[in-house]
């Protein structure tokens, strides 16, 4: 891989991460009918036009927290936990408080009011009555880490572990955030023209097989062959009852179990020929296909954007959409600056 295609990618990665967010926004929680579908497939068409503006102020979605994450990395030592809580934290209050989930909200809340004496994860232990999230946050901010560490694995396991500890607890959103982690990982080492969909689901299951070792039920592991066992069916003429079927069997929730295998078929079925999309675009096709799913559109097009965008690195087809969102030069340049510090640290190791 050259280091140019590398630079796309990280920049692929960390935009299709706000430009999934983005869209997904804006049909979060609505009932996905025939009509709406219509609307979502309209208005991507519409960015696929590289002449076409929208309103920034319609297109709200930030990315908030992976934001937060990447410009922390930047400013700190990815294990400097302390200090990635408090930026967490106060960008936390800088932002629509109404993104996160509530109990990811109350973890956040807690941690800027962090004393240099307290332990930084010791708020995310005490939500949920004890328990910890099951939610998703984690997994959608953790793609600054995934590029940060693509040349070292093991360490990159180890890292996102423990950064996600900082706003969960429970195996569920630990999990899940390591499952989105190693998929952007395995996206940052293969072709886009190369890639072959069996392969990196069984890549992918070998090892959430081997974080879920000790766990009793194997939750993700067992997603993942639901996952791998759909993926091999033919592509329908009509997505609708394939739609219906995803939501209900895979999920399309807010919770990580709900939607992180499910952004992972979204992005591995769009490699296909979709006949109800006249896009050759794999990175609409997906955000198409992640929205139509309906449930939390915002988390689900969020990670499925960063697993296509770490693949294709970048693409015209974003052109437009790149113009209506706000943060997209922050973002790209957030994206150059990790890729630079990247390989200054690959360098001297």
């Amino acid at each position: 891989m050259t280091s140019i295609s590398l630079r796309s990618k990280f920049r692929g990665c960390l935009m299709g991460t706000l430009l999934g967010d983005c869209l997904g926004s804006v049909f979060e929680n609505e009932t996905m009918t025939h009509a709406l579908r219509f609307v979502v497939k309209t208005l991507l068409e519409h960015f696929e036009d590289q002449d076409f503006e929208h309103s920034v102020n319609k297109i709200k979605g930030t990315a908030s927290l992976m934001r937060s994450l990447g410009h922390s990395m930047l400013e700190n030592l990815p294990t400097d936990y302390k200090a990635i809580g408090v930026k967490l934290a106060n960008d936390f209050f800088l932002t629509d408080k109404r993104v996160h989930g509530e109990s990811v909200a109350e973890v956040l809340y807690r941690l800027k009011f962090l004393k240099p004496e307290d332990d930084v994860f010791q708020a995310a232990k005490e939500s949920h009555h004890g328990m910890g999230s099951l939610g998703s946050s984690a997994a959608t901010m953790i793609a600054p880490l995934s590029l940060y560490y693509y040349d070292d694995y093991n360490t990159m396991i180890k890292e996102t572990r423990n950064i996600s500890k900082i706003t969960h607890t429970h195996p569920l959103g630990i999990n899940g955030a390591l499952l989105q982690c190693i998929a952007i990982h395995q996206c940052l080492h293969v072709r886009e023209d190369s890639l072959e969909v069996t392969d990196f689901m069984n890549q992918l299951l070998t090892k959430i097989k081997a974080i879920e070792e000790n766990e009793k039920d194997r939750p993700f592991s067992n997603k993942l062959l639901h996952v791998s066992e759909r993926l091999t069916q033919k592509v329908p003429e009509d997505l609708s009852d394939e739609y219906s079927y995803i939501a209900h069997e895979l999920g399309h929730g807010s919770k990580a179990l709900e939607c992180v295998p499910t952004a992972i078929f979204c992005f591995l079925r769009c490699k296909e020929t979709i006949p109800e999309m006249e896009s050759n675009c794999w990175f609409r096709k997906t955000l198409e296909y992640a929205i139509s799913l309906g449930g939390d559109t915002k988390k689900l097009a969020c990670l499925a954007g960063g697993l296509v965008g770490a693949l294709t690195g970048e693409d015209e087809c974003w052109e437009a959409l790149k113009r209506a969102s706000k943060r997209s030069e922050e973002v790209l340049k957030l994206a150059d600056d990790l890729y630079e510090i990247t390989i200054k640290k690959s360098k001297t190791n």
